[in-house]
């Protein structure tokens, strides 16, 4: 971690927090092609109509194209929308994006298997040549002047800035990844007899063309880009705001932050590696799908190669044991007397396979 980075990251991340300030999440990636966009809206919709059956165009379709060619800031906006039961998918000529629907935030898990499932619709289709820009942004609403929420002050004259009107923008890199922040407390959310007043957290995470390849890490970046979204929020909100939004935390952290910290190379025997990041990481996305049946008390260990395994029962008494290592994930299922491998890449699907 840089030691320059302005905000504290946390030692641990909630899971998930309640109530939900997020009004909308966007998995955006810019890209280049060769074909009319005149083609691209059908060619698309042709490959996502079941699962997004209604199509729309956005206000900015009504202008001309060649104004729009001409308009820097029409470049990347999207024109035409896609309607599915749980998402929105936004389409323009450079651009594509998978949204959550307003207020309807359904967990990073399920985000992610559905850009994994549009990923592979793209890939199919074939139109984009290269990848341009790579970008997880969450917006979120407080009900509340958040600046008093938050280990965020705006100095001048040796003061601290406050108002009924404040407003905050800053660009934050940790290359390769940047994250542009932006804090108001004057913000209205909603139109009429439904709009509400209060604060809008707004966090945009990104990768340059360099720092990625769409169909080969692209899914496994948007995740790093998300994880590091996840840092700035939580490192800028206070600990007794934070209590007041009821965080939920993956069980065993305690033995985790153990581990991360006190278990240098050499420890036991004199043969024990440290924690792996890498299988840390596998760790996290595995719990983000995992269940584990009612009463159930899983164990955490860390292994002598530096990994971490993980055990529990499942509903017929029966041991699970799954440990991650840094380039793949073995597990053991005692009922089925099965053990076998899967690489680091499957973390989820493994999980939710093993819920089954």
């Amino acid at each position: 971690m840089n030691q320059e980075f302005p905000i504290p990251i946390p030692e641990r991340l909630p899971i998930k927090i309640d109530p939900c300030p997020i009004v909308e999440a966007i998995l955006e990636l810019r890209f280049i092609t060769s074909e009319s966009w005149r083609t691209l809206p059908g060619l698309l919709f042709a490959h996502i109509r079941e699962r997004y059956p209604e199509q729309k165009d956005l206000p900015l379709a009504r202008f001309d194209e060649e104004i729009r060619r001409l308009e820097p800031a029409f470049t990347y906006q999207p024109l035409v929308q896609f309607l599915g039961r749980d998402f929105l998918i936004q389409f323009g000529p450079r651009v594509v994006s998978l949204v959550t629907k307003p207020n309807q935030y359904p967990g990073w898990a399920a985000v992610e298997e559905e850009m994994t499932w549009l990923l592979a619709q793209l890939k199919g289709i074939g139109f984009i040549s290269e990848g341009e820009r790579l970008g997880v942004r969450y917006i979120n609403f407080f009900s509340i002047d958040i600046f008093e929420k938050l280990l965020l002050d705006v100095i001048t004259g040796g003061k601290r800035l406050a108002g009924a009107e404040l407003s905050v923008a800053t660009v934050l890199p940790r290359p390769p990844l940047t994250a542009r922040l932006q804090v108001a407390n004057s913000a209205i959310l909603g139109t009429g007899n439904d709009a509400k007043h209060g604060s809008v957290l707004d966090l945009d995470v990104w990768l340059g063309s360099l720092d990625f390849e769409v169909f080969q890490n692209g899914l496994t970046k948007f995740g790093e880009a998300h994880q590091f979204e996840k840092q700035i929020f939580f490192g800028l909100l206070k600990d007794e705001f934070l209590r007041t939004l009821n965080p939920v935390y993956a069980k065993g952290w305690g033995r985790l932050h153990h581990f991360r910290h006190y278990y240098s190379t050499g420890w036991g025997d004199g043969s024990g590696k440290p924690l792996s990041p890498r299988a840390l990481e596998t760790f996290y996305r595995f719990l983000e799908s995992a269940t584990f049946p009612q009463g159930s008390k899983p164990s955490l260990f860390l292994t002598d190669a530096g990994g971490i395994e993980l055990c529990w029962e499942d509903s017929s008494g029966k041991g699970v044991q799954v440990e991650f290592r840094p380039a793949e994930i073995e597990f053991y299922l005692e009922k089925q007397d099965l053990e076998g491998s899967v690489p680091c890449s499957e973390a989820k699907e493994l999980a939710r396979r093993l819920a089954t």
